[in-house]
């Protein structure tokens, strides 16, 4: 609306969108206004006027800003919001959250700005405060939670005080000393270099922004205060590095293709990509929730937990997004060493092999999935053929996915007692020589020389391994190879299990010297 006068009384409306401009002006009384978190009812710019008297707007928002002046008298709202040039005067009323900007050239110390009734309160008589356009007034009223936005080159101390969060941006300079803040916010919107780490709650002695990187103008210190329930960080178009940190929020937002983001050894209360366009990587971190990707085309990747193996609609749904998910894969047998050589398949959700790779000597493989606004709820299907196992792979599965574990044999342990010894020497050499059929299980358990295959070099290096003359089952000697397969051979055919290992040990001892 411009250059008009609106008058709304006892009326109601439900997600709508106000906007003043242009020296317009507004009255709303005994009326009730609702909206979402982001559709904010009442926009007041440009020189406007307004007043809001004996209305509810617990559930609405409202804009304060650009010269704008407002009076809200005997009223809730849920939260106020105030930048520019701009005057609010609250009186008798109840105020979930202010939250204010302070830019250009502002210099303010801020003290004892806490949540609680206030009588008789102005921010510029109550406070040294210079070159702060906006002011606000309160009268008998109540404000449960303070929000500042700290930018242009502002310098602001906050002593005393208690807020909720607290965002520096631009070339600022911000201290706190003394104080509580639930939940700082940094935003990094340029191509900048810059780790951060140990964002922690709790109490803090000192902290420093300074220093991370040469571009980094704003200065941020905490000093003898208290972090309440975490940071916020949003990635920007910085390549950012977070380690050792408790965040909040990690908003995955606003960044250029290029943009990388990696998450060290963290905890992440909730991870909101929204617009978000770079790739961000995870290393031992746990994730509680996710809320549904928005506007994003980014890739993640690396090793994370996530409490919550559904993302989160309370913002909204999956909306016009493709992400892009790197699996790392782990393959294990029952002891927990890896296993090499491991032929791993990847099913689509319609049943269509779509991946095929193998283990590396580590163990170790990676695949991706594509998940959009069709398939982000549809569950893929990860198979070890050989080990008969298989595991399900959806858009929140934990990585690295881990196949194997208890069932699967150690390597040189075909019969998965525990102990490599020579019963299970003898049945790889049964296995070679065809007397015998093996379970894939048992294959994998004796093929201790990676080559794929069960021969009679396996048998050895295990044979080897039980009596002691070798001490690892990477050790590929062949020196005793034609001596200690045929007593093998004897025992498995001939003799009776238990007197097999007694008969080894005498029989190596005559003809090589070996000791049991």
């Amino acid at each position: 609306m411009q250059s008009g006068k609106l008058i709304f009384i006892e009326a109601y409306f439900q997600e709508f969108h106000f906007a003043f401009h242009d020296q317009s002006s507004a009255i709303i009384e005994y009326s009730s206004i609702e909206g979402t978190y982001y559709a904010h009812s009442l926009n007041f710019y440009d020189s406007t006027t307004g007043r809001v008297a004996n209305s509810d707007l617990s559930k609405g928002q409202l804009f304060v800003e650009a010269s704008s002046a407002v009076a809200v008298d005997s009223s809730s709202v849920l939260h106020i919001r105030c930048q520019d040039s701009c005057r609010l005067n609250i009186m008798g009323s109840s105020i979930n959250e202010i939250a204010s900007a302070a830019e250009f050239s502002a210099v303010a110390t801020l003290t004892a700005i806490k949540p609680g009734y206030y009588t008789d309160w102005d921010l510029h008589r109550d406070n040294a405060i210079q070159n702060w356009p906006i002011d606000i007034t309160l009268l008998n009223t109540t404000v449960s939670n303070w929000n500042f936005d700290i930018g242009g080159s502002a310098t602001v101390l906050f002593e005393d005080c208690n807020i909720g969060q607290l965002a520096p941006a631009d070339q600022s300079d911000v201290t706190v000393r003394n104080s509580t803040v639930a939940s700082p916010v940094l935003f990094f919107s340029q191509d900048q270099t810059i780790g951060l780490k140990e964002l922690k709650t709790g109490y803090i002695g000192h902290w420093s922004l300074q220093n991370l990187d040469p571009e980094i103008r704003r200065i941020f210190i905490i000093e003898n205060s208290e972090i309440i329930n975490g940071w916020y960080v949003t990635t920007g178009a910085a390549d950012l590095t977070i380690v050792d940190s408790e965040l909040v929020r990690l908003w995955a937002g606003f960044d250029t293709p290029t943009a990388e983001a990696r998450v060290i050894t963290s905890h992440v209360k909730e991870l909101a990509p929204w617009g978000h366009r770079g790739t961000l990587t995870f290393q031992d971190t746990v994730v509680d929730t996710v809320a549904n990707p928005q506007n994003c085309s980014s890739r993640f990747g690396g090793t994370v937990r996530f409490a919550n193996k559904q993302p989160h609609s309370f913002f909204g749904s999956w909306y016009n997004s493709t992400i892009t998910r790197e699996f790392p894969v782990l393959v294990q047998d029952s002891s927990g060493s890896p296993l090499p050589n491991v032929e791993l398949e990847l099913y689509s959700p319609q049943g269509d092999l779509i991946w095929s790779g193998t283990s590396d000597p580590e163990g170790k493989a990676v695949f991706e999935i594509i998940f959009d606004d069709s398939n982000y709820d549809k569950t893929w299907t990860l198979k070890a053929p050989a080990l008969g196992l298989a595991t399900e792979a959806r858009f929140l599965t934990d990585t690295p996915i881990t196949l194997g574990g208890a069932g699967v044999p150690s390597q040189g342990d075909p019969n998965d007692d525990g102990q490599i010894d020579v019963i299970d020497a003898r049945i790889c050499l049964q296995g070679a020589l065809g007397f015998i059929t093996l379970t894939d299980s048992q294959k994998n358990g004796c093929d201790v020389n990676h080559d794929d295959q069960v021969t009679l070099e396996d048998a050895q290096l295990i044979a080897q391994f039980a009596i002691g003359q070798i001490s690892s089952l990477a050790t590929l000697g062949m020196r005793v190879l034609v001596i200690a397969l045929p007593i093998l051979l004897l025992c498995t055919f001939v003799l009776p299990i238990r007197r097999q290992r007694t008969l080894i040990f005498e029989w190596l001892r005559r003809k090589r010297g070996v000791r049991s």
